[in-house]
């Protein structure tokens, strides 16, 4: 009988926390002094996770101790000492920082006038034993004391109303342990988006903040300023910008090198970046340079050296920029673009367009000029694909001729007329 009420026990603990949350209004948390306090202090050091003072005062370094205990022994781990982490604390088979099971504790004492989650288990044990009566609010009053008495008494125990370590087992020695709660696996929460709520999202907020960009509050809910934050990281790393987390954008995040919010330079102005220069703009450019293979892996050192000056020199051949091997606004805007071309992609086409003017080349330039040389305004040897200063004369010759605009400039009326059968040729 005693322990089908004992092995439900832990499983009403956690339905209580649940269901009713004020009734948990006397954990232990950052802030809470007293006997409970210094107890639970004197166990975590006990248990290696706790290297301070003990001195009943629940601050910062009892925090994070009680965190560490949580995440080593598969609790929630929000530094909050409730009945569940208080029950795990003080039994035996809790996980020490050494990762080896403890023993029982070697002090316990639960008496008059105490509060906090150890009261509430002992009244919640003695309530569904018939020992007591009265509301599990934590706090041990004179109807508590009664019935620790009478409990002590019928089990034989020392009668002195205080649940020390032998009290204390005896009303607590059937229950199990909590089963660790099943790892978190985030990549099954994929894609993450607005008003999601996930320990997943907990990790791309804790992320986020850590490079910089602006989340406001960490949690685990996916709120508007996270959604912003996202499409933020998502701009500074030449991502499809819609603020959801999906593989490509995780895998940006806790790949090996994130863009950080700091880096993000603007996108136009005054900007040069060029061989001996250092810093994180360096490490930004190095970092998309080696993800569109313009740089070997492992070159990422925050140091414009001479392989960065190659690497950058071919993406601007590569992609239709001035060739200087120096990063200006022009040529970090095409880098951190979208249509950044890869250095292993294959060659684009040239698409030629009219007007054809002086300095300009192709295949068009050619063409026109075999047509100038047939119609008597170029000699033979201007077929070299190049607008050089001959043709200009040409096309201006030729426009006089044909009645149209003179300015040396082939539009779209001198490229018609140039390849029309009734074209005037040169008298």
């Amino acid at each position: 009988m005693k322990r089908r009420i004992l092995a439900g026990f832990l499983g009403a603990l956690l339905m209580i926390g649940l269901l009713i949350p004020n009734a948990l209004a006397e954990d232990l948390k950052y802030g809470s002094s007293g006997s409970q306090v210094k107890q639970a202090q004197a166990r975590l050091a006990e248990l290696g996770y706790y290297k301070d003072k003990i001195d009943s005062k629940f601050g910062h370094t009892t925090y994070l101790a009680v965190k560490a205990f949580q995440e080593k022994n598969g609790l929630k781990v929000d530094g909050v000492i409730g009945e569940t982490t208080n029950f795990v604390l003080f039994s035996a088979g809790a996980i020490k920082a050494d990762g080896i099971a403890a023993d029982p504790a070697s002090y316990q004492r639960i008496a008059y006038g105490d509060a906090g989650p150890a009261v509430k288990t002992v009244q919640g044990l003695l309530r569904d034993l018939g020992y007591y009566t009265k509301d599990v609010e934590g706090k041990f009053g004179y109807s508590t004391y009664q019935a620790v008495v009478k409990y002590q008494k019928d089990m034989g125990l020392k009668v002195d109303g205080v649940v020390g370590p032998v009290t204390w087992g005896a009303l607590t020695g059937a229950l199990p342990l909590p089963a660790p709660p099943a790892p978190f696996d985030p990549l099954s929460k994929i894609p993450y988006k607005l008003l999601d709520v996930n320990p997943g999202v907990l990790m791309i907020e804790q992320k986020l903040d850590a490079l910089g960009y602006d989340v406001a509050t960490v949690a685990d809910s996916f709120d508007y300023q996270t959604y912003l934050a996202v499409r933020a990281f998502q701009k500074n790393n030449s991502l499809s910008v819609d603020g959801i987390v999906g593989l490509n954008t995780w895998n940006a995040l806790f790949g090996p090198h994130p863009v950080p919010a700091s880096a993000s330079p603007p996108s136009s102005g005054t900007m040069r970046i060029q061989y001996g220069d250092s810093g994180d703009k360096v490490g930004q450019i190095q970092t998309r340079l080696q993800a569109l293979k313009y740089l070997g892996g492992g070159a990422v050192d925050k140091k414009f050296g001479f392989d960065t000056y190659l690497a950058v020199c071919a993406f601007q051949k590569k992609n239709g920029l001035s060739v200087d091997g120096i990063v200006g606004p022009l040529t970090w805007d095409k880098l951190f673009d979208m249509t950044a071309i890869q250095a292993d992609a294959p060659p684009q086409p040239v698409i030629e367009t009219l007007p054809l003017r002086y300095k300009k080349s192709g295949n068009m330039v050619k063409q026109l000029q075999t047509k100038l040389v047939a119609l008597g305004y170029l000699t033979g040897k201007y077929t070299e694909s190049y607008f050089d200063y001959e043709t200009y004369l040409a096309v201006r010759s030729f426009q006089y001729y044909n009645k149209l605009k003179v300015d040396g400039v082939v539009g779209q009326k001198t490229w018609d007329a140039v390849n029309d059968a009734a074209a005037i040729p040169k008298p």
